[in-house]
């Protein structure tokens, strides 16, 4: 069954020549993505996040054996993960002790001097695993104790109305959110909507999809251009990756 939310893709320390350039590309991708210095916590993680995919570079911190009776074990202990690897080894032998005598189901992957070959096995890997699930997009969901749910939206309607709220989840699709007193009426068509994110103003053109019993509203992005579209991207991969090293150090 594909899961409605999609799974947690974990990179444990990933080479500096895919960090540094390409693991965007991955997240544009809509994948949710999150980076791990080490592997000291993911047992605890595995016990909080059943649905996940693991990419190991074992270049590092372990030598050959170690990592392989690692991942040995991680596979026989958490039947529900998925474990890749990450390797500049291209040697037969140590293919086969993963992918036959392991098992492992997230790939071999030779690290190559051309990175677009290597994200391209990686994203061949996601989709077969169908790590999006059903959702199309990742959602950064704020809370009351997060300070940046006091992020503001303000909505303008075509009929010159205008309408001041916060936000409540934010996707490169659209936004969730609550309004200030007043509320969308049913004959009133939004145009768009203006908020910042990172000290950038946005101004996209939108439109009412949903109203929540809740006195919530989903407003759809119509058109959003490709560098807005990644301001939104950028921003939910930072705050995500944040929010997660925050748990981490709570472990």
């Amino acid at each position: 069954m594909i899961s409605a939310i999609g799974k947690k893709i974990f990179f444990i320390n990933p080479p500096d020549s895919l960090k540094n350039c390409y693991l965007d590309t991955i997240f544009k991708k809509e994948f949710e993505i999150y980076l791990l210095h080490s592997v000291d916590n993911m047992e605890r993680l595995l016990e909080i996040f059943k649905d996940v995919i693991v990419f190991i570079n074992i270049d590092e911190v372990l030598d050959r054996n170690q990592w392989l009776d690692y991942i040995s074990a991680l596979k026989k202990n958490h039947r529900h993960v998925i474990v890749g690897v990450f390797t500049k080894n291209p040697s037969s032998s140590l293919q086969k002790s993963y992918l036959m005598d392991i098992g492992i189901l997230g790939g071999f992957i030779h690290l190559q001097e051309d990175n677009w070959k290597t994200i391209n096995l990686i994203l061949k890997v996601l989709e077969a695993n169908e790590a999006r699930g059903r959702r199309k997009t990742v959602r950064l969901d704020f809370n009351s104790n997060d300070a940046r749910s006091n992020l503001g939206v303000k909505v303008y309607t075509q009929s010159g109305l205008l309408l001041v709220g916060f936000i409540q989840s934010v996707s490169s699709a659209g936004i969730l959110i609550s309004l200030n007193k007043k509320h969308i009426g049913e004959s009133d068509n939004v145009d768009y909507v203006r908020f910042s994110l990172n000290d950038t103003e946005l101004y996209i053109k939108g439109y009412l999809l949903k109203r929540f019993d809740n006195g919530n509203y989903f407003i759809s992005f119509e058109e959003i251009g490709e560098e807005d579209k990644e301001l939104v991207q950028s921003y939910i991969f930072d705050s995500l990756q944040k929010g997660f090293e925050q748990l981490l150090k709570s472990l």
